[in-house]
């Protein structure tokens, strides 16, 4: 039965073999390969590149029956990932981090004209929504350029059993292969005398550090740029304009912490001193 599927498999199907699909610049390709030799589908780990991974197990197409969407999506390597039991699979950063996702492949595992719902969300919010449909002897790349969101999700429905299958197999289960994500595109927080502010430390451009809390005019802010494969830099502003800057290593970006420190409580000296006239402010004991 395996060698007549397979027979057939081989006459039918397309196949995107090794392809990153220009997985450049400061994206990340996620194959699942560098993931521990198992011999059943098993949960993807969560920390995986940085990463919550929900109802993400993965397998060795090799494993599967021969002709499934299982080895059609698989474009380098050994290993693909898979919605468990065909329920909805999400991928999370912890907030309030952020990722972009560019592009991967997939196919559908049993199921011809499957539904797969992609949903991404910033902060619980539904900011970007697409809906493709997927084959079982043909592979499918899809294009998001997503940015900045912290969730995506994958949800599968309807299809009918390929003909292959019929009688045997079935199940609204997809398989995904080379995952291009920004990985780099995190967000840091900062802490403002009148409020917190958010800066974007990640290749996928700066965020303009408004704060979100007080008047934000005459404000003291550490801004922090900690990005995978460059040296740290952290940055003190007052008023919005940078008055000193710390980078090249992680005993620069401490030494800049201790100063924040230091400058932070004479600012809130000063600040009480305007409404507590019996403070003697900084350097003179405080409030």
């Amino acid at each position: 039965m395996f060698i007549l599927i397979f027979a057939l498999y081989s006459l039918s199907f397309t196949h995107v073999i090794g392809s990153s699909h220009n997985c450049t610049g400061t994206s990340t390709l996620i194959t699942f390969d560098d993931l521990p030799t198992i011999t059943v589908s098993t949960l993807i780990s969560n920390g995986y590149f940085g990463l919550s991974w929900s109802n993400a197990y993965y397998d060795a197409a090799s494993r599967n029956v021969p002709g499934s969407g299982y080895y059609t999506a698989l474009s380098s390597g050994s290993y693909i990932t898979l919605n468990g039991f065909g329920n909805p699979m999400a991928i999370a950063s912890t907030t309030p981090n952020t990722f972009n996702i560019s592009s991967f492949i997939a196919a559908a595992a049993w199921n011809d004209n499957l539904n797969l719902a992609i949903s991404g969300k910033r902060n619980g919010t539904t900011v970007y929504q697409q809906t493709v449909t997927l084959q079982v002897t043909n592979s499918t790349w899809v294009s998001l350029n997503w940015t900045y969101i912290d969730t995506v999700t994958f949800t599968t429905s309807g299809g009918t059993v390929n003909s292959l299958f019929a009688g045997t197999y079935s199940g609204s289960q997809f398989a995904m292969d080379d995952l291009c994500v920004d990985i780099n595109s995190f967000y840091t927080s900062t802490t403002s005398v009148y409020g917190t502010s958010t800066t974007r430390s990640g290749s996928g451009g700066g965020g303009n550090g408004d704060g979100d809390g007080g008047d934000g005019g005459d404000g003291l802010d550490l801004e922090l740029e900690l990005e995978l494969g460059k040296k740290p830099k952290a940055t003190i502003t007052i008023g919005g304009l940078p008055v000193a800057v710390f980078a090249g290593t992680m005993a620069a970006v401490v030494v800049a912490l201790i100063i924040f420190a230091f400058l932070l409580w004479c600012f809130i000296s000063s600040k009480c001193c305007t409404q507590k006239p019996h403070c003697r402010g900084c350097g003179g004991g405080g409030c």
